[in-house]
């Protein structure tokens, strides 16, 4: 459900009371300086975790209750209880089928519908007939698609909070030999993993149960709504109280499902939307996370803040340094919303404003706003959800901010023009011969190699970074099914372990940011 808070901002319901502990924990800690706030990330801030909600036994008991009625929903799409509608229609004579004493009348009294007349008889042209049309939308079959769209909706969300704790478990799993991850990589996963520790570390076993049962359910149903019942009662949006009518009552089939659906609304899943008008959110925690997040983000990239500078959740303005490079991290506002700037300086300036918000659609109509009145060289959205078009942050993410770290190495390399040092480890930068001609360099401990490109349709040149030897193919979207897609995109934008700052493929080479091609 989407609600606007008092800035007109759409807001998703569902981020509400598991941000609100950061604003809480902003508001009893403001003035404590980087050093405590690291500290506490390990201690008493989570910046990763898992829903709190998740309960796999009350899961599990609802999958158990849902496949029971499994063969009623099948027999129920195969034959539902329909009427029939009559509607009156003029017809050539040879498409008549019916006809009655009204077709009499009405031809006695329509001489222009004749074809002929003879001294004992006429011959019609078209007659009025009666046509009998199937009518699915009753009341029963309507709470039936609901239950269904229900049903798939309660499944979608559970897969999907499923697959990133099982790909959180997967990250989990350290290569400490490996030199693709950045060096505090291990030290930033190991603080953001107590949080993770505190919630269900426990239950993966439980989640792959209950993730076969979702699939399975998911499956099931999705192979049996290519039916005209719920082709033409699925567009129906009104409310649906649930009532024992006499179909629900003497139908055995029918009966399982208002049983069903009662089951399923004494267990908090509704089938009604909630009114929108009601329960005004405010989302300042979820903007707050994305700031302590940057922060925590650029603290394990190599910058180094002040000792002695003490943090403003409600208003950042910290500055960090490493190896020539300063960055700059302020929260700012207006009248339209909030946002976060980030500044990083060498030889040159170059700026990134990233906008918090839970709805895409709001945020970039807010963008468009602030390009004429904030100046950058970028301008991006921030989504707890994943949204394309959007860089998803997400407290129940693990790789939210590795996808901060990569927006700050695209702003180091920009700012850089001695291109002396490495940006990502600190090292030496050296030419590199095998990407000479793209101005190319490379480092010798870390293997990045920073050249740049200019897209052959916009003119536009462009800088890309890349893994020296260093490959790896996540899959193709048509070897898997539906729900293992949601991992394998995921995986496809870790190929290069984040250390691209441009798009990649299928095989994690670079695209061109302006056209999306490879040059």
């Amino acid at each position: 459900m989407l609600n606007k808070d008092l800035d007109g901002t759409v807001l998703n319901k569902e981020y509400t009371k598991e941000y609100g502990h950061l604003l809480q924990f902003a508001q009893d800690h403001n003035g404590i300086t980087y050093e405590h706030f690291d500290s506490c990330v390990v201690q008493s801030l989570n910046l990763f975790a898992l829903k709190e909600d998740l309960d796999f036994s009350a899961l599990e008991l609802a999958l158990d209750r849902m496949i029971q009625d499994l063969p009623t929903f099948k027999r129920i799409l195969s034959k539902p209880i329909i009427r029939l509608r009559d509607s009156d229609d003029i017809l050539p004579v040879e498409a008549v089928r019916l006809m009655n004493n009204r077709t009499v009348i009405h031809a006695s009294a329509h001489s222009e519908l004749w074809e002929g007349v003879s001294d004992d008889s006429v011959r019609p042209r078209k007659l009025l007939t009666v046509q009998n049309k199937d009518h699915y939308p009753i009341y029963e079959n309507l709470m039936v698609v609901r239950a269904i769209d229900t049903i798939l909706s309660y499944i979608a969300l559970h897969i999907r909070r499923l697959n990133d704790l099982l790909y959180t478990d997967q990250n989990m799993q350290f290569n400490l030999l490996e030199r693709v991850n950045h060096l505090s990589y291990f030290l930033a996963i190991g603080k953001l993993h107590v949080g993770y520790v505190r919630n269900y570390d426990r239950y993966r076993l439980d989640a792959e149960r209950c993730l076969e049962k979702l699939m399975y359910l998911d499956r099931i149903l999705r192979a049996r709504i290519n039916c005209k019942l719920y082709k033409e009662c699925k567009d129906f949006k009104g409310a649906l109280p649930l009532k024992k009518t006499n179909i629900f009552r003497m139908h055995k089939d029918y009966h399982k499902i208002y049983l069903l659906v009662k089951w399923l609304q004494d267990h908090g899943i509704s089938l009604n939307e909630e009114d929108e008008s009601t329960d005004l959110i405010s989302f300042d925690g979820y903007r707050c996370f994305c700031g302590m997040l940057t922060l925590f983000a650029a603290g394990h990239f190599n910058f180094l803040f002040d000792r002695e500078k003490h943090i403003c959740f409600d208003a950042l303005d910290q500055k960090a340094v490493f190896n020539g490079w300063s960055l700059r991290i302020q929260s700012m506002e207006n009248d339209l919303c909030k946002w976060i700037l980030l500044t990083v300086e060498k030889e040159n300036a170059y700026r990134i404003l990233l906008l918090p918000n839970t709805d895409l659609k709001c945020g970039q109509e807010q963008l468009e706003v602030l390009k004429e009145q904030v100046a950058a060289d970028e301008y991006t959205v921030l989504c707890p959800q994943r949204e394309r078009g959007a860089v998803t942050v997400s407290l129940y993410d693990i790789e939210s901010f590795r996808r901060l770290q990569q927006i700050l190495f695209r702003a180091m390399i920009y700012a850089d023009t001695e291109r002396q040092i490495c940006p990502f480890c600190g090292g030496e930068l050296h030419i590199d011969p095998e990407k000479e001609q793209y101005s190319g360099y490379l480092c010798a401990i870390c293997r990045t190699q920073i050249y740049f490109g200019r897209c052959t349709q916009t003119k536009e040149q462009f800088a890309a970074t890349d893994i020296k030897e260093f490959s790896a193919i996540a899959g193709s979207d048509k070897e898997v099914g539906r729900t293992e897609r949601m991992i394998l995109q995921r995986k496809r934008e870790a190929l290069l372990h984040f250390r691209n700052i441009t798009p990649i493929d299928e095989e994690g080479r670079v695209l061109c940011p302006s056209c999306g091609k490879r040059h």
